[in-house]
């Protein structure tokens, strides 16, 4: 064995040490990530840009001026297409968001105001939690007579 040869394998050995940890490193934190981007929580990020377009939708309706109302509906319009990769990718961790990915993608051809009810009624799914609902109620015992 030549002397080049020997000193390269210890740092062939290091390198490839390093290259495992470092991959280890992006997969844990990669795993870890993709806990935190549970398909809820990224309809909710969607609904945060939803709700911001309808607000300012609702200025637009109630403002006088036609050209103010025009501007303020574009900037709906434009705070609505903000919300359409992240509700894409919730429906792709969970067929459930389809319905609001499909809604916001309908901006381009349906009118924001006409989609506002579905909107709403989607995010508002979004804000709610199968953990926080009340339980149903008890049955009520049942007494027997005695015959």
């Amino acid at each position: 064995m030549t002397a080049s040869r020997a000193l390269a394998r210890p740092r062939l050995r290091r390198a490839v040490g390093t290259f495992a940890a470092g991959g280890a490193v992006l997969f844990a934190g990669t795993v870890l990530s993709a806990c935190g981007n549970s398909a809820r929580s990224l309809a909710q990020q969607a609904c945060t840009h939803v709700d911001a377009s309808l607000a300012t939708l609702a200025k637009a309706q109630s403002t006088a001026d036609p050209a103010a109302a025009q501007q303020l509906t574009k900037q709906a319009y434009t705070e609505l297409l903000r919300a359409t990769p992240i509700a894409a990718q919730a429906a792709r961790v969970d067929g459930q968001w389809q319905a609001l990915e499909f809604s916001i993608s309908e901006a381009n051809r349906v009118p924001e105001a006409q989609l506002a009810p579905s909107l709403r009624a989607l995010c508002a799914s979004a804000q709610r939690s199968v953990f926080n609902q009340v339980p149903p109620p008890t049955a009520p015992p049942t007494t027997r007579s005695a015959p």
